[in-house]
């Protein structure tokens, strides 16, 4: 056979795919022989001159597939849709698609001024993402990229500050958040600091919930369910029943929201909450964390008929 005749005068390390087709791989270039003679050589990273040597050696049958394939570093599949479109259209069959400009298609810069023009007057992703015609996703994709801003809604007596542009520097994101409240020195999850200077010294009946943008927040699920606890008279009864606590830092309507929001988690006791991360299910309560010490006790803070500093211990099954 005129290939085999012709091995010693083939430059070294080409491969013999069929006794009438060699081709040699280097760094830079595929070349393929019929007999002694060069037929086809392309770059590597010629994507279409690659596509053109499949489906034309594979269409004039010098090898089977499966052997061209893996000589080319391809998959059979890939040679044989190479060579229908060489069949169909020739060399400009197999020629690739010409691509649309890279970037993003939808949110134009004038999408994009649109959408901040929307989040700077405080308006949800999700509304903006309505009013400029985008997806949910799209918009917070940009504003994780940094091509927008969000503004989070200031608390009373503290200017507005804008969301992280990045994910990684976003305060809400769980893992954050966590390392936020072990840093803590008055105590794990232990933020509002001066209005606990202020319990302490008993000038603060209750410490009113504050709710900001958060995301990933564990259980938070359970909100679903205050507009029905609320209207039960969950809170209204028990302070006709027991009337207001000592002033402290937490209150009544925290202890029983705090109850509730165990009976739907499936948290059987106060001990259990030990397991929890205490600032996550704060969050549910508008604080900075739930009312536990470490050993799992439900501080009352001056409950009716107790003593001072009295824990209140529960259980249901």
């Amino acid at each position: 056979m005129s290939l085999q005749r012709s091995l010693s005068v083939l430059p070294p390390g080409t491969r013999i795919v069929s006794s009438r087709l060699a081709i040699l791989v280097d760094d830079e270039h595929v070349v393929a022989f019929s007999g002694a003679d060069p037929i086809y050589t392309c770059r590597l990273d010629d994507h279409q001159g690659m596509r053109l040597a499949a489906g034309m050696l594979s269409r004039l049958k010098l090898a089977p597939d499966t052997a061209l394939a893996e000589a080319l570093g391809v998959s059979r599949e890939t040679v044989r849709r190479n060579r229908t479109q060489f069949d169909e259209g020739g060399v400009e069959g197999v020629r690739a698609l010409p691509r649309g400009p890279k970037g993003p298609h939808k949110l134009t810069e004038t999408v994009r001024l649109r959408a901040q023009r929307c989040l700077d007057q405080g308006w949800s992703v999700r509304r903006s993402a309505r009013e400029v015609d985008l997806t949910e996703g799209a918009l917070r994709r940009a504003i994780g990229q940094g091509r927008l801003r969000r503004v989070v809604e200031a608390r009373v007596g503290r200017p507005p500050r804008e969301r992280a542009a990045r994910p990684e520097e976003a305060s809400s994101l769980p893992s954050e958040r966590a390392r936020e409240d072990q840093a803590c020195e008055q105590g794990v999850a232990v933020k509002r600091t001066v209005e606990r200077g202020l319990a302490c010294t008993g000038k603060l009946p209750e410490a009113a919930p504050e709710f900001q943008a958060t995301e990933a927040v564990a259980g938070a699920g359970v909100l679903l369910a205050l507009p029905a606890l609320l209207g039960q008279g969950l809170v209204e009864v028990a302070e006709e029943v027991f009337g207001p606590l000592r002033n402290g830092f937490f209150g009544l309507r925290s202890v029983l929201l705090t109850l509730a929001f165990m009976a739907l988690l499936r948290i059987k006791t106060p001990e259990q909450l030990t397991g929890e991360a205490p600032g996550e299910l704060g969050l549910l309560l508008g604080l900075d964390r739930v009312p536990t010490d470490p050993r799992g006790a439900l501080h009352t803070h001056g409950a009716p008929r107790a003593a001072p500093g009295a824990s209140c211990v529960v259980r249901w099954d």
